[in-house]
């Protein structure tokens, strides 16, 4: 059990700070010149010492075979278990904003009520019909017992702390995570008693916030979201930032159908998925496609060139290209956290990070001292996980900006799509043109860009507008 957990590099990374360069005496060596110094007028007991060194051999084998890795083993010194010595551990951008799983988690006592499933899912989802109707859920709902703590999900600065909906108050953030995203999140629904922070504090990630709140209507009484229960919850709303940093154009506007919102709201299902899996070190997305789903994968795999199981930059003198493995998985665009929300597990996330960002012949260079190889094996762990996972987040994106669902949508029109959100991590944001063509289902529209795209892969594009095009 300890070889096998020795054997997760992120947990020899952090047992290795228990640990300095101050060599133990009880080492195997053919001399020892100090010992033999002090005890020159007892030549026979110099020579004991020596055998009784020798007969410790063992430890010289164990220590080869070790955590360290080193033939000398080495002391365990205090200032190690203050973790002051070794590398730092590794840092992740977002955690969850509760310090538990929510209970509508799946399994939980309010499973029914899953928090994380496809928008419009039910009452806890984004996008679900409130007010008979008359408008949508902006949020994520995360339901908790009485009084659960709420935590920052990175660092950033509260914009505001004021009353927000049925006697609860909402807290506002400005955060900045470490790999330099930005974003507006608000903490919906908590307890206005238990606010720890105000406006214009700097907070840090994992800092304590508030708790979960208790929505009462006017007459007392508390509204039926469960049947026969009280709900305590977590109103989560993402805002890209896109109308601005701050909250000058307010956040809530009744003018705005159907959310009521200001226009840069997006389903927050993204940062709690990626805290989730960050807090709680699994994965719970629902990865079981839909068996409406029905997307030519073969046409995909045959555009990326199919399995590669060493590394390659393609076009570095005239793409934005990186490191790409696997089934045209592009490292220069991904972060610590895609892979961490892909699930790879340490070892596969150890092999591909140093990888990570780098682009061009920054990227072309680097791979040229630091070779990239995968077994047949991740490399199918690669591509089954972005067909999953991405597959997962892009139908939730786009039936949050649509108004038909991606399920719904031929079998050519979603393997396009798919095929450009696989490429470029996030097709909304990364190419809002051609998005905004295919969340309206303006197919020869969306042909159109495709045939005139700009960018260094007019082969693949053309392929792709004549795959549509062939279900017009």
């Amino acid at each position: 059990e300890i070889r096998a957990a020795l054997a997760d590099e992120n947990v020899a990374s952090q047992i290795r700070k228990l640990f300095i360069c101050h060599e133990s005496e009880w080492i195997k060596r053919p001399s020892w010149p100090r010992l033999e110094q002090e005890l020159k007028e007892k030549p026979n007991l110099y020579q004991y010492a020596l055998t009784v060194n020798e007969n410790m051999n063992w430890i010289d084998d164990s220590a080869i075979q070790g955590i360290l890795g080193d033939s000398k083993p080495w002391f365990i010194h205090p200032a190690g278990m203050m973790g002051l010595v070794g590398s730092k551990a590794v840092e992740k951008p977002i955690i969850f904003p509760l310090r538990v799983k929510p209970e509508n988690d799946q399994g939980k006592v309010w499973g029914d009520k899953y928090w994380a499933k496809a928008p419009s899912s039910n009452a806890a989802t984004f996008k679900y019909p409130r007010d008979n109707g008359s408008r949508r859920h902006a949020a994520r709902d995360l339901y908790t017992k009485a009084y659960e703590e709420v935590i920052a999900v990175c660092d950033g600065k509260v914009l505001d702390v004021s009353d927000f909906y049925l006697c609860t108050w909402e807290i506002v953030i400005h955060h900045k995570t470490s790999d330099g995203r930005e974003f507006i999140m608000r903490y919906g629904e908590v307890d206005p008693a238990k606010i720890k922070v105000k406006t214009g504090d700097i907070v840090k990630q994992g800092q304590l916030l508030g708790v979960t709140g208790l929505l009462l209507k006017s007459d007392g009484t508390h509204p039926v979201i469960v049947q026969n229960a009280t709900v305590y919850m977590l109103h989560v709303e993402i805002y890209t930032g896109a109308n601005g940093m701050n909250i000058n154009s307010p956040l809530t506007n009744s003018h705005n159908p159907p959310f009521m919102r200001r226009s840069d709201l997006v389903d927050s299902i993204d940062i709690l998925q990626e805290g989730y899996i960050n807090s709680f070190g699994e994965d719970n997305t629902n990865n079981e496609q839909p068996a409406s789903l029905k997307i030519n994968f073969d046409f995909i795999r045959e555009l990326e060139g199919g399995m590669r199981l060493d590394g390659y930059v393609p076009n570095p003198e005239s793409s934005d290209s990186g490191v790409t493995i696997s089934v045209g998985f592009y490292l220069g665009a991904r972060n610590i956290s895609d892979l961490n929300a892909l699930s790879l597990g340490n070892t596969l996330i150890n092999k591909l990070s140093p990888y990570l960002g780098k682009k061009k012949f920054i990227a072309r260079d680097f791979l040229i001292e630091n070779p990239l190889s995968i077994t047949h094996d991740e490399g199918d762990k690669i591509r089954e996980a972005i067909e999953n996972k991405k597959t997962s987040l892009l139908v939730a994106r786009y039936n949050s900006d649509s108004t038909v669902e991606f399920q719904s949508l031929s079998k050519e029109a979603q393997t396009v799509i798919a095929s450009v959100e696989y490429q470029y991590g996030y097709a909304k944001t990364e190419t809002p043109n051609f998005w905004q063509q295919v969340t309206q289902q303006n197919w020869q529209g969306a042909i159109d860009i495709l045939r005139d795209f700009r960018d260094d892969y007019p082969t693949r594009r053309n392929k792709e507008a004549d795959y549509l095009e062939g279900s017009l």
